[in-house]
């Protein structure tokens, strides 16, 4: 979601705000959309210790083209598939981080609505994976991040935050769930 003007700004800076006090970050989805963008911006800030974990580990990446760079600047991978509750577990067991952004999902509505088991599996499931392990390793600060593909066909850009959701109903009905697991268990 692109900033809307001066109250999307000041929205964002202040829910960015909590950054100034984190040392060391889990990034699920790391190699998503939002989640490159926003290791390269934690990592130009070089304050933070970053471990990303994905199910799309590549070193080939663009985004890793730099890979001296990016070694130097404390962050480390994992490639794992949030629904593999041990690996997960593991993970966090092991990194002891304070925050945990979690941005791994599937946000396809084709997808969705052609295989719901698979997408309810990786979005509700996965993220009860992921609450667990933070829980159990001590995570203080967890942030979700829910996907613009719920605002459905959208026609004016960039989009609010206070954009009506208009999605099929799969998509919604997960996202949904996520929202409520996370408010429920966190």
């Amino acid at each position: 979601m692109q900033p809307n003007g001066k109250e999307d700004r000041i929205y964002m800076n202040t829910q960015l705000s909590f950054l100034k006090s984190v040392n060391r970050i889990i990034i699920t989805g790391g190699n998503g959309f939002i989640g490159k963008r926003l290791v390269r911006k934690l990592l130009s800030l070089n304050s933070h210790e970053i471990v990303l974990i994905s199910n799309k580990y590549n070193v080939n990446d663009k985004y890793l083209s730099d890979k001296k760079t990016y070694e130097e600047k404390s962050l480390r991978f994992y490639s794992a598939d949030i629904r593999d509750k041990g690996a997960i577990s593991e993970i966090f067991s092991d990194v002891k981080a304070d925050t945990c952004i979690h941005l791994a999902a599937k946000i396809s509505v084709a997808d969705s609505l052609r295989n719901p088991q698979e997408t309810m599996d990786i979005n509700v499931n996965g993220t009860l994976n992921v609450l667990d392990a933070c829980h159990n390793s001590g995570v203080n600060t967890f942030v979700f991040a829910s996907s613009a593909a719920v605002y459905g066909d959208v026609t004016e850009l960039p989009i609010s935050r206070k954009s009506s959701v208009k999605t099929l109903i799969s998509l919604r009905y997960e996202q949904g769930a996520c929202r409520t697991v996370c408010f429920i268990i966190w």
